[in-house]
């Protein structure tokens, strides 16, 4: 079982995956549970409004191989972000060719995860960590882009949480 969990920066998506987790090594004892964290976070590049096709492509990259390795070790596994969110991030970062290159491995790749998980944001500012950005405008660009692309390529949403962040 593969679980996909998407949605814009500081919404409550790596709590909601690690709970997830817990769940999942509770109820399915004896099954190898993983977590593929946040990709981004690592990447040697610049991020969020300041990144650069490098940083976008690596990203992206990174998050197919991290899935690739992490569903080999692991009967179940919960990825706090999908392969979509790189792409979602780049359509917002104004990359329209590299996003037309990125979307369709994107959307096919979309259909590996068993259950996706969208979470939006709620009514809680954006927490400062020296890494989100923390400008509520840039959220609600990337919340819309998701919005859209969700409707429009038909992407099966198991369940979409609003202000899964402020639930804690």
């Amino acid at each position: 079982m593969k679980v996909g969990i998407m949605g814009t920066h500081g919404v409550g998506k790596t709590g909601f995956a690690l709970r997830m987790a817990a769940d999942m090594k509770r109820g399915h004892p004896g099954e190898q549970v993983g977590l593929v964290t946040e990709t981004a976070r690592k990447c040697p590049f610049p991020v969020n409004q300041d990144t650069s096709v490098e940083a976008q492509l690596w990203i992206y990259h990174t998050q197919f191989a991290a899935e690739i390795e992490a569903t080999a070790l692991n009967e179940i596994l919960i990825c706090d972000r999908t392969v979509l969110d790189a792409v979602v991030y780049t359509e917002v970062a104004g990359f329209r060719g590299l996003r037309a290159e990125m979307l369709p491995g994107a959307i096919s790749w979309m259909g590996t995860y068993d259950e996706l998980y969208w979470i939006r944001p709620g009514m809680d500012p954006i927490g400062a960590d020296r890494f989100r950005d923390t400008d509520p405008e840039y959220q609600k660009k990337v919340d819309a882009v998701f919005s859209r692309w969700i409707k429009q390529h038909k992407i099966p949403v198991a369940q979409c949480i609003f202000g899964e962040k402020g639930n804690r």
